[in-house]
């Protein structure tokens, strides 16, 4: 779900025998091992693929209804309907809402330590004040500034230096 707009594709990666030096040995199920990449798009609102395999698996990972699912499928793909079809299309709608549970996760994880580190800097009534205090402390280490160096041009002490370099996992 890594592709752009127009970036779908499906690409075989396969074992191919060559031989460089010395003689031919014949592997007669070399051509057996290989494996398939299916890029697909996650903007919903692209217009459908012109790969059928493609536009089938964007259909069914949508974040819709297994009953609209199933209907479109039919219609659109004509896949018939069986009871094991049902079954199978159900276990495949499971696995679109784990993958879109799984991005919602990862996206609220995000926010909040994004949330943590805006917090840290603005959290404090002399939050904005301290925040640019670390902030000179921190360009200056990574300028390359030694911490006493840092410590004598911000006016602070040496451990306040190292304590705010160890918050920002700069040092140990």
């Amino acid at each position: 779900m890594d592709a752009g707009d127009n970036e779908d594709s499906i690409n075989r990666i396969r074992f191919v025998q060559d031989t460089v030096f010395g003689k031919d040995i014949e592997f007669s199920n070399i051509n057996k091992v290989q494996g398939i990449i299916i890029r697909l798009r996650s903007n919903e609102n692209v217009a459908e693929s012109k790969n059928s395999l493609i536009a089938m698996l964007e259909e069914l990972l949508k974040s819709e209804p297994v009953d609209i699912k199933k209907h479109r499928l039919s219609e659109n793909f004509g896949l018939k309907m069986s009871i094991d079809t049902e079954r199978r299309l159900g276990e495949m709608c499971n696995l679109s809402q784990v993958l879109i549970d799984q991005g919602e996760e990862k996206g609220r994880a995000k926010g909040r330590e994004e949330g943590r580190k805006e917090g840290k800097l603005e959290g404090r009534e002399e939050g904005r004040e301290e925040g640019r205090e670390e902030g000179k402390v921190v360009a200056r280490f990574e300028d390359g500034m030694n911490i006493e160096t840092i410590a004598h041009k911000s006016q602070l002490s040496v451990e306040r230096v190292k304590a705010i370099l160890k918050e920002e996992g700069l040092i140990s």
